[in-house]
């Protein structure tokens, strides 16, 4: 029985001894360290192109002075762990660990917040996705639902869409104390995946003055539309004269996470020129972007259009000199 017990204390101190580290070689968490200095200092030399034996060794052993070791030290404590396969997949495990902590830090801008922004811009664009007339020309109320538009082709959407419905528009009608067209209205309804509807309203002023009216509703993060729609002109009292020129409907998206179809991609594009030239239109004599009316509500409970009459809730006034585009549609409903 003593010898049996001598025969195993032997053994346990033969398998500890084989683990145990010698006088100098790096301890564990010191090589975990170490490599995982030399991993990034590999990834950028690489991307710099440094191939040259010298340099590399210099980026090296900077790094081994920080460690107050040496390059010897660190061939020798490697060859230690790789006889020693379990420690030395331990400290690879935890390295690779810190790396993709690292990388996820980077991905959330946890460094460089302000960054976010500027690659969420940068991935942004836009397009017109309804092809309005330049302009259009009434002596009379137009007919119904004649200046409606609709687009509910999924390929024109997007999670995280936003929308800027804007135009000019004129009109007079015979009552010339209210400058307000009674019983009238713009209207702007996005249709959404998650069963919502997001409706806009804005009331035709009827003074026979140029206004330019903006709707640009807030998107819904990680939510697409299924239907655009709306109505540039509605009204039941009687006009004599409507014009409206330049008018957009534009759709910004991701572009890099969304990329356009190649089947519309050609149709939609508006070039840098043109959106250049849409931002350096003159203002009309009253700007009324910040005018609509928005709510949300569920698609069940969505209000038809034409039985809606909000009042606006406040009013954004610029005044400059306005001149629309010489070419316009003139219809006659007589």
């Amino acid at each position: 029985m003593r010898l049996n017990g001598i025969l195993y204390l032997f053994v346990v101190v033969a398998l500890t001894a084989c683990s145990m580290k010698p006088i100098g070689i790096i301890g564990d968490k010191k090589m975990e360290n170490i490599i995982y200095d030399m991993t990034f200092c590999n990834a950028v030399l690489s991307s710099y192109n440094i191939s040259s034996p010298n340099e590399r060794q210099a980026y090296y052993d900077k790094i081994y002075a920080k460690y107050n070791t040496t390059a010897d030290k660190f061939q020798q404590s490697l060859e230690w762990y790789a006889r020693n396969p379990k420690r030395l997949e331990q400290i690879y495990t935890n390295v690779k660990t810190r790396i993709d902590n690292l990388q996820a830090d980077v991905e959330s801008y946890k460094f460089h917040p302000e960054s976010k922004l500027i690659d969420e811009l940068k991935a942004l664009d836009t397009v017109n996705i309804y092809h309005f007339a330049d302009s259009y020309s009434f002596t009379s109320n137009p007919k119904n639902d004649s200046l409606r538009f609709e687009i509910a082709d999924p390929a024109y959407f997007a999670e995280s869409d936003r929308f800027i419905l804007q135009f000019f528009m004129r009109a007079n009608d015979a009552d010339t104390v209210n400058d307000t067209l009674k019983n009238s209205r713009i209207s702007l309804r996005i249709t959404y995946s998650d069963g919502t509807v997001k409706q806009l309203f804005n009331n035709i002023f009827a003074n026979n003055r140029w206004y330019r009216y903006t709707f640009s509703p807030q998107n819904k993060p990680n939510i697409a539309p299924i239907k655009v729609e709306g109505n540039l002109f509605e009204a039941n009292t009687k006009i004599t004269n409507l014009q409206i020129d330049s008018a957009k409907l534009l759709r910004i998206f991701n572009a890099e996470k969304y990329p356009l179809p190649d089947s519309i991609k050609t149709a939609l594009k508006i070039n840098e020129k043109e959106i250049e030239a849409m931002e350096e239109e003159e203002a009309p004599e009253l700007d009324i972007s910040t005018m609509f009316i928005e709510d949300e509500v569920p698609l069940e409970e969505a209000l038809p259009q034409k039985k809606r009459q909000p009042k606006a809730s406040h009013l954004k006034m610029s005044k400059s000199n306005f001149t629309p585009k010489p070419k316009s549609k003139k219809i006659n409903n007589n």
